[in-house]
């Protein structure tokens, strides 16, 4: 190995070390135990009623204004599912795709959809699939929409 090439890897080993222990806990950078739970009988949800920043959980652990569990016969009922990018996270509130899906769908035909965001931020496939037999197929959903991240799986 050539000078060059062991000095390079030095400085970036070092530089990256250094900017990790630089940087704030991920606590508080995003704290995930604020807004989740990581595991009960209904799997891996938000905490009912949790709000953090710019994100307001409903009483049913759903990003977005409150609901209830059954559906009105005139409703066609739509859950949203998936990671971060469903759930929003970097989103300000009502501009996570699942609302902007609820405004374009009340533009159309009001007070006939209701959108359901049931993600969070790091499911993956095989945590969705049990979240939704264990907590969200009770909800009765007309339509599911599920917005795959390939790095969850």
């Amino acid at each position: 190995m050539k000078c060059v090439d062991v000095c390079s890897f030095f400085f970036f080993f070092f530089l990256f070390f250094f900017l990790m222990i630089r940087r704030p806990p991920r606590s508080t950078l995003f704290p995930y135990t604020t807004l989740f739970r990581s595991v009960d009988t209904n799997g891996f949800h938000s905490k009912p009623n949790a709000k953090y920043q710019k994100w307001s959980i409903n009483s049913f652990g759903f990003r977005g204004k409150g609901i209830t569990k059954e559906k009105p016969d005139d409703i066609i009922r739509v859950i949203t599912i998936g990671a971060s990018e469903t759930f929003g996270l970097y989103e300000s509130e009502n501009m996570e795709f699942p609302a902007q899906i609820q405004t374009i769908l009340d533009e159309n035909k009001p007070n006939r959809y209701q959108v359901l965001n049931a993600a969070h931020a790091g499911m993956s496939i095989p945590r969705i699939i049990e979240y939704y037999k264990s907590w969200l197929k009770q909800f009765n959903a007309d339509i599911i929409i599920y917005y795959p991240l390939l790095l969850t799986i």
